[in-house]
């Protein structure tokens, strides 16, 4: 599991396995060796919340708008805390969620889909005027 996620010579026998991470440029698992004993050293794994600054928006927002519950507006709280969303998928901070929300928003490729941030009140939520498919955002990543 962990050549999933990380690249490492330790992990790698020839040169081919260093390449065999599908995950490892989203930067999701750090990999930590701490003295147990005098002579003897362990090795963590865990997964950092931070700002998450590889991860590119398109794959942001695809995570956003791939949830079928998702009409013209999200809260940024649901984004942040609930299953399959930004914050658990990525392990990534409110504070990054943040920054790329407003990526997101700022992004001439997305204009045409009516997109706003809204933080009236304390209600903070993500519009979505005109909700595009899927496969439609990742075009705009791939294409």
């Amino acid at each position: 599991m962990t050549k999933m996620y990380l690249r490492t010579e330790a992990h790698a026998k020839d040169k081919e396995d260093t390449f065999s991470g599908l995950l490892t440029e989203l930067n999701l698992m750090a990999e930590e060796t701490r003295k147990v004993e005098e002579k003897q050293s362990t090795t963590y794994y865990n997964i950092p919340i931070d700002d998450k600054n590889s991860i590119p928006e398109e794959l942001i927002f695809y995570v956003i708008i791939a949830n079928s519950k998702i009409d013209t507006s999200i809260s940024l709280q649901t984004i942040e805390q609930e299953n399959n969303h930004v914050g658990n998928v990525f392990a990534i901070s409110r504070s990054g969620i943040y920054n790329k929300i407003e990526s997101i928003v700022s992004n001439p490729k997305f204009k045409k889909y009516g997109i706003t941030y809204s933080d009236n009140a304390g209600i903070r939520e993500l519009q979505i005027k005109h909700k595009p498919s899927k496969i439609e955002v990742l075009n705009h990543y791939y294409g």
